[in-house]
């Protein structure tokens, strides 16, 4: 490598420099040759053995001499000094992987997480994390921040190690809080993702040296609760960060927005005071909790149009702001952190669904008992305000356009016996039409009491003549392949399904 040029250099001679001291040295990825070399050498070792996936630490590069102007890349067959080039070796080390699995494997979908990153790092399948960051209070203040500044600079995908990397004692009270308060923060950044180095653990000389649990059960029975509630949470947004992670990589739109640019004709979403909240998309407001043994939270809840009101995901409180945006004292126990979405206004009849059973009608016939009562918008179906659909037995409904107009007057909201529930129109679980699964793609039934959560889908099953749901559909299930989304299926009819 050093005779054909391939390593990061320490002089105009091209003397090779190495990180450690030692013999380790950087390969030099400005170089196309060089990025090609190194990709070969990956290719052997971890993508014919099936790993696409590539975890890109130290990736500045790490070295014990970090001085700029005292390192040297080839480029077009000159040597140029790293005061020019030096802050790109991170985008030019992810574009070596990006472009050598394009060659490679064309049909894989791949990520890789780095430790750093460039101006144009997002066009290379690259999502950042903040690196070996502190296990305090005041660290995850920070990453907020960080969190909004990454978003402004184009690149979408971001994470922080969940409770900081550095130090944290899973039997320390201290450390309990804050990562439950980190994994408040973390469940609403656009990865989510528990690391760090904690202490304890076993003797290095019965298991060799390493590090104390850092499992989610690891940090006793009150923290496991906040937290494993945290995590159905996040799975159950599933399809809504998909939905805008999709609008950046469309139009640049980051999945997480600094109130500002959700909210710019609020100038109160300008001012430093509320750099400690921000937007998940359009339709969640985050304010994590950053302080220990913190008990209120101020928030400022912006200017909302006509027909939409903030309410408090914890007890369903509702906030009026279509006269003014206003601030309000949240009560922060541990087990709760100021969450906030955005309802619009729908009426909604409630059918209870008691049991499901298979038969041979094929009519594709739902049945609800004749119980039914009214629930308002805030406890029933909700809309993020950009798009929610539903398969009828004719055609997909835009049912946001439907409810403004008038056309649709009521929704269904059926119960399972698992406890999840429906929300669909009169017709939309009705019918014998056959279509075929893959037109369906855009049909989302919504259901639970917030944008995006708990979306199911709804496809027709020719080879059974009958419609069946799933949750986050993109699964296999004997040989139908599903189309969609990942995750599970969440109720299945073989046949047709009616009340017994």
């Amino acid at each position: 490598m050093a005779d054909s040029g391939f390593l990061m250099a320490g002089d105009t001679q091209g003397t090779p420099s190495d990180l450690d001291g030692e013999d380790t040295y950087a390969y030099n990825p400005l170089d196309p040759a060089a990025r090609d070399f190194v990709f070969s050498k990956i290719r052997e070792g971890y993508l014919d053995n099936g790993i696409k996936t590539f975890w890109l630490d130290a990736d500045e590069p790490e070295q014990y001499d970090m001085t700029i102007g005292n390192h040297f890349y080839r480029i077009n067959g000159q040597w140029v000094s790293d005061v020019s080039v030096g802050m790109s070796y991170p985008r030019e080390h992810q574009r070596m992987i990006d472009e050598g699995m394009a060659a490679s494997a064309p049909q894989s979908k791949f990520l890789t997480l780095s430790r750093s990153a460039w101006a144009g790092s997002q066009r290379y399948s690259t999502a950042l994390w903040s690196g070996d960051i502190p296990s305090t209070f005041e660290e995850l203040s920070i990453q907020i921040r960080v969190l909004q500044s990454v978003m402004l600079s184009g690149i979408p995908w971001w994470t922080s190690d969940i409770g900081g990397y550095g130090g944290g004692d899973p039997q320390n009270v201290v450390f309990r809080q804050l990562i439950v308060r980190w994994f408040q923060f973390g469940a609403f950044c656009p990865l989510f993702r528990l690391h760090g180095q904690r202490a304890g653990g076993p003797p290095a000389d019965e298991c060799g040296d390493t590090n104390g649990d850092n499992e989610v059960w690891s940090f006793g029975d009150e923290a496991f609760a906040v937290i494993s509630g945290l995590i159905k949470l996040r799975e159950n947004l599933r399809s809504y960060v998909i939905r805008y992670a999709q609008v950046a990589v469309e139009n640049g739109i980051p999945l997480v927005r600094p109130m500002f640019m959700e909210f710019p004709s609020d100038p109160e979403c300008s001012g430093t005071d509320v750099e400690n909240q921000f937007m998940f998309g359009p339709a969640w407001l985050v304010v994590p909790v950053t302080e220990y043994n913190q008990t209120t939270q101020s928030v400022y809840l912006p200017l909302l149009p006509a027909g939409q009101k903030w309410v408090y995901w914890y007890t369903k409180e509702v906030f009026d702001t279509t006269s003014k945006g206003t601030r309000v004292n949240v009560t922060t126990p541990l087990t709760e952190f100021p969450l906030f979405f955005i309802s619009t206004n729908a009426t909604v009849s409630h059918h209870k669904l008691t049991k499901w059973t298979r038969t041979a009608d094929t009519t594709s016939r739902l049945c609800a008992t004749t119980e039914c009562e009214t629930l308002s918008s805030l406890l029933g179906f909700q809309l993020d305000g950009v798009e929610g659909y539903v398969i009828s037995d004719s055609d997909t409904t835009n049912v946001v356009a439907e409810l403004a107009s008038g056309k649709l007057k009521q929704l269904y909201r059926y119960e399972l016996e698992n406890g999840e529930s429906i929300i669909t129109t009169a017709h939309a679980l009705v019918g014998t039409k056959q279509q075929n699964a893959k037109q369906l793609t855009n049909g989302f039934i919504y259901s639970n009491f917030a944008p995006g959560l708990l979306p199911l889908d709804l496809y027709f099953r020719e080879e059974t003549n009958s419609y069946v749901t799933t949750s986050n559909g993109d699964h296999q299930f004997d040989g139908f392949e599903w189309v969609q989304r990942l995750g599970y299926i969440m109720k299945r009819c073989e046949m047709a399904c009616e009340i017994e």
